[in-house]
Formats: C-alpha cells, structure tokens, sequence
C-alpha cells in the first residue's frame, strides 16, 4: 500500500484502534511532512494511521493536503552543477571540491561543531547563518534544531 506525505498542516480525529469509533475530545493537528498510510474512505472521510494509531479527517480537506511519499532511494536523483565531477558533492553551488572546474565559483562549505558543557546529554553547536545549530545526544540518536540569533546574519555573499 502506498505512503502519503502531507504537504499541509490538517485537524484529524483519532479513532479507537479496536473500534474504529472517534474518540472524545479534540482533533489533533498533524503537522505537515507527515507520513500517513492505510488509507480507507469511509463515506465523507477517509481514515489512515499515523504513528501507529488511527485517525480519520475530512476527504475534502486531506485529499488536496497530500502527496504520495517515495523513499530517497525511489526519488529521482539531484541533478550535479554543470562543469563539476559526479564525485563531488555539491549542494546549493556550494562544493567540497578542492579542485573546482573553470568557471565555477566554488566554497568549501564545513561546519565548526563546539561542545557545550551540559549536565545531562552531549551537546554540540555550529554557528550557521541566522543562529546556531545544535546537536542534542549521543552519536547514535543525536536531535538537530536551528536555534535564531539575530547577531548571526549572512548577506548571502558567502558562507560563515
């Protein structure tokens, strides 16, 4: 059965996983870039699962707010800069090319990860343009969240 990735933000009802009947209380929001599955209409409805549990929305609302999901390794693969090598890797014009090809403009893009002192999990952070990046936990379930500051502005010129 297909995935569907949810390209808006939609309200749902969560429905008892025995039953199928809707629960009381409020609908939960499902954020967009969610992946649904187990798609079924059901007359004005259409019920999937998300996370493991079941939920139902309005057809109306939900088929317009999705798209199917591939995984990356379905997905058609980026296109490389003209005048680069295949090997390097490139990401928005920037490569980490020490040799870039004529004619190119190229930087080499790499993050300064900085410990922090914490008294509870491992934390690292690199300063990026508009704030910082930090890393939260251990090598083999680390959490990354951009963190705003104002004093960390790029004019687009080139990289921090």
């Amino acid at each position: 059965m297909p995935n569907f990735e949810l390209i808006k933000t939609v309200e749902a009802t969560k429905l008892n996983n025995r039953t199928g009947i809707p629960t009381p209380g409020p609908p939960v929001t499902i954020s967009f870039g969610a992946v649904i599955q187990d798609l079924e209409e059901d007359r004005s409805y259409i019920k999937f699962v998300y996370l493991g549990e079941r939920y139902r929305a309005s057809a109306d609302i939900l088929r317009p707010s999705m798209r199917e999901h591939r995984p990356l390794e379905e997905q058609a693969p980026v296109p490389v800069a003209p005048n680069t090598s295949p090997t390097s890797p490139t990401y928005a014009g920037v490569s980490a090319d020490p040799n870039p090809a004529q004619g190119v403009a190229h930087q080499k893009a790499q993050l300064q990860w900085e410990k922090l002192g914490t008294n509870a999990l491992p934390t690292l952070r690199s300063k990026v343009p508009g704030g910082w990046l930090v890393a939260i936990g251990e090598d083999t379930g680390r959490a990354l969240t951009f963190y705003p500051d104002e004093r960390h502005k790029w004019d687009g010129s080139s990289l921090p």
